[in-house]
């Protein structure tokens, strides 16, 4: 006999792979004869692709290799890209199964642990909605975009509401990944829709409210979003600022923001210099191109102000780390030049 995939849970059997490829079933009308066969799905050494469960058989849906941990004696199994066929260790095929570069044999001992349940992104998106028209014979129908749960869509056959596959037991339908799997294929020109009820973003849906404006609103500005302190205290929120005056400015050099004030009484500048450095290997020394005054040095690592303790300020266009930085940190040093009297900033 030959195989027909008849649902994510069951199959048919067919008398050729002409029937089976058309989907013409061997009919089981009468208990018949003849000789009983098993079925085996198991690490058999024939066996490669098994489907992961959990928790007495509740589908684990995996959708990227790196969500899973596979231990073969000992020896953690290398994921490989969806695309192909693996020749060491495992993938996750497009309906979420694990397939083993070797098929696994009962003397293997094996353990598996997931690491995250996740769709392929939480991004915001709008809702969706996809129509398709049933056949007679198909079952799986491909949706626009990968589905949480059962429960994340609405199915409808010709206006009427289609039951999800619960744990109360198997219903009218299933989905599992970006897949929707039918029980029984919907009759011939059958109108079947899916409506996605995910999280919709606001892009062409009206949000209830921001600032008293309802719908797709933008920053106007009047809108309080800078906010301003002095001495870690609040100030107030303002959408711009503004440098006025004679000498004031605020302009951008490269890396280095530069803010330019002119100071009443005695005259004179502040000016702040940025200086970037991306860490490529473990790091304490870090010279500058702008030298600084004792104390008026501010040292950030991954935005995190480091306390004067954590750095030694060794000369005017040098400082040292207690600690190193490691690669992958990214440090920035802010210097400010001492603020003449009856300067206001």
């Amino acid at each position: 006999y030959y195989i027909i995939k008849y649902d994510r849970d069951h199959i048919r059997l067919a008398a050729s792979s002409a029937n089976a490829f058309n989907n013409v079933a061997v009919p089981l009308s009468s208990a018949g004869g003849g000789t009983t066969h098993t079925l085996n799905v198991a690490f058999d050494g024939v066996n490669k692709v098994f489907r992961p469960t959990k928790d007495g058989g509740n589908f684990c849906r995996i959708s990227r290799p790196a969500q899973l941990q596979i231990s073969i004696n000992g020896v953690i199994q290398k994921p490989n890209p969806t695309a192909g066929t693996p020749t060491e260790g495992f993938k996750i095929d497009a309906g979420g199964n694990i397939e083993f570069a070797s098929a696994p044999t009962t003397a293997e001992t094996f353990w598996g642990q997931i690491v995250a349940e996740a769709i392929a992104t939480f991004d915001i998106a709008d809702n969706e909605l996809d129509n398709f028209t049933g056949d007679g014979t198909t079952t799986d129908f491909v949706l626009s975009r990968t589905v949480p749960n059962d429960a994340s869509v609405i199915v409808t056959i010709d206006g009427v509401v289609q039951h999800p596959t619960d744990n109360q037991g198997i219903r009218a339908y299933s989905v599992y990944d970006t897949v929707l799997a039918f029980n029984g294929a919907p009759a011939n020109g059958a109108e079947i829709q899916v409506r996605h009820i995910g999280f919709a973003s606001p892009v062409n849906s009206d949000v209830t409210s921001f600032h008293g404006r309802v719908g797709p609103v933008t920053i106007i500005d009047s809108d309080p979003v800078v906010a301003i302190h002095s001495a870690g205290l609040g100030i107030g929120t303002v959408r711009t600022l503004d440098f006025v005056g004679a000498g004031n400015s605020i302009r951008q050099v490269g890396d280095t923001i530069e803010i330019s004030i002119a100071g009443g009484g005695g005259g004179g500048s502040g000016v702040i210099h940025k200086e970037t450095f991306n860490v490529t290997a473990n790091q304490t020394v870090f010279d500058l191109a702008n030298s600084y005054n004792t104390g008026y040095v501010d040292v950030f690592v991954n935005g995190v102000r480091l306390s004067p303790s954590d750095f030694t300020e060794t000369s005017s266009t040098r400082i040292t780390l207690a600690e190193p930085a490691i690669p992958g940190d990214v440090v920035d040093v802010l210097i400010h030049s001492s603020v003449v009297q009856n300067t206001i900033i």
